[in-house]
């Protein structure tokens, strides 16, 4: 089973997400920034099972294994923040292939 949930709080994009066996997902985060993003606590450098694909859109791109994630980066300023709610409400942040 996929899941996937996400937050604002506390000036932080959250993103927790379970990816299944055998299944492979690209997931977009609202920063043009990899360099902010972390994975439980480390960046993406010492992420295991992730990998940067790059930034689309106003989003970083990644690829990412089977396993649970936790996702964290500053959230866009408020000039913005109704463009990061436009780009992730209508859609789930997780698009997954096997």
């Amino acid at each position: 089973r996929i899941v996937s949930n996400w937050n604002l709080k506390a000036g932080r994009f959250e993103l927790e997400t379970t990816i299944p066996p055998n299944t492979t997902a690209t997931v977009y985060l609202p920063t043009i920034d990899p360099g902010t993003i972390t994975e439980s606590g480390n960046s993406l450098a010492k992420a295991t099972g992730v990998r940067l694909l790059g930034v689309e859109a106003n989003c970083t791109v990644l690829a990412v294994e089977s396993g649970s994630y936790r996702f964290t980066t500053p959230a866009f300023k408020s000039s913005t923040a109704g463009a990061v709610a436009a780009t992730i409400a209508p859609g789930n942040p997780v698009k997954v292939s096997n």
